[in-house]
């Protein structure tokens, strides 16, 4: 499943410049290589999977803002073939972003606690205990252990 659709990368970039990214010979309508465009668009949504799987079952089914943008930062990245800098820049933004995420340092954009369950860690993030003070320590029966 993809984050993101074709539409949304005209949305976000404009017509012209997806005919630009993904142009088909001959021109016809809608000008665009729309199969081109949505296998990017599915390859950069598995890229995101393969950082966010680390702390959420993936695909997540929610529509998220922030991950439509960064899938469509990296589609757009994959599909430039002329290495502009805004657009290199945001696909390593895209990639930083989706790597704080999966190391617990930014949420996906759901809300304060991010309504996506997370999944526990096995690199020393796991399970933590949350109780009031201990009320029988070692110190406090000592008179009933002599």
């Amino acid at each position: 499943m993809a984050y993101a659709t074709v539409q949304d990368m005209i949305d976000r970039f404009t017509l012209d410049e997806v005919k630009q990214l993904a142009p088909i010979r001959p021109a016809v309508e809608p000008g665009y290589d729309a199969v081109r465009v949505q296998q990017v668009l599915d390859d950069a949504s598995s890229e995101l999977d393969s950082y966010l799987a680390i702390r959420f079952p993936v695909p997540i089914s929610e529509r998220l803002p922030l991950l439509e943008k960064a899938c469509c930062d990296l589609a757009r990245e994959a599909l430039d073939r002329t290495g502009r800098t805004p657009v290199l820049e945001a696909g390593k933004r895209a990639r930083a972003w989706a790597r704080d995420v999966a190391q617990g340092k930014a949420t996906l954009g759901a809300g304060p606690a991010d309504d996506v369950e997370a999944v526990p860690t096995a690199d020393g993030g796991g399970a933590a205990v949350i109780a009031p003070e201990r009320v029988f320590t070692d110190e406090s029966l000592q008179a009933y252990l002599r």
